[in-house]
């Protein structure tokens, strides 16, 4: 299974445990179990973003290099014009 895959798949899977758990502290009255599901809902979500943002760069890079290097390129050049100050 590729990366980008298996963050999406990790984020969906830690976004179904962590509302499994926000939901059972809810229940019970338990503040920090419901927390700890919160936060691991919120860390499956950077998970499937990363992975949706690592699939998309690499289909781009695939697909048009030139636009890719052009932009890696810019970057650089505004990053590079930013630390001069």
């Amino acid at each position: 299974m590729d990366e980008q895959l298996q963050q999406q798949v990790n984020g969906g899977v830690n976004q179904g445990v962590g509302r499994v758990k926000e939901a059972a502290g809810a229940l019970l009255g338990d503040l920090k179990i419901e927390a700890q599901g919160r936060a691991q809902q919120l860390r499956g979500q950077a998970e499937s973003l990363y992975g949706d943002t690592m699939e998309r760069l690499n289909t781009v890079t695939h697909e048009r290099p030139a636009v890719a290097l052009g932009t890696a390129l810019g970057i650089g050049v505004i990053i590079g014009i930013l630390l001069a100050r």
